[in-house]
């Protein structure tokens, strides 16, 4: 992510900053004993051993990441609609604040996915 920030790709930045996060969540379901080939039921599976009492991560940070209900009116998209403009719309103007809260998000989620792993 940084390497494409620095040579100014930052729609692919932000598209490797999604996949980092993605891959920590892919992590913690095949800890648990799952495999997912698909977003939503990875945040869904990931939601429901939260809220089963399996899995101790915040919540927050997959709602952070992606919610399953999304307001379209918005002014902080999720992570995955920001992806998903920056891969799929015309707009290709990636601001440094979305990749700064995308850094900040990735940072979060790697430490309570190694605190996860490490249990």
């Amino acid at each position: 992510m940084s390497l494409l920030e620095e040579s100014k790709k930052y729609d692919w930045a932000l598209n490797a900053g999604f996949y980092a996060i993605y891959h920590c969540f892919l992590a913690i379901l095949a800890e648990h004993g799952f495999e997912s080939k698909n977003q939503s039921c990875s945040i869904t599976a990931l939601l429901k051993l939260i809220d089963e009492k399996k899995l101790e991560f915040d919540k927050d940070l997959i709602l952070q990441f992606d919610t399953l209900e999304v307001d379209k009116e918005t002014t902080n998209p999720t992570i995955r609609q920001s992806r998903e403009i920056s891969t799929y719309g015309v707009k290709s103007d990636i601001g440094s604040g979305q990749l700064n809260r995308v850094k900040e998000l990735i940072t979060k989620v790697q430490r309570e996915t190694i605190k996860v792993l490490n249990q």
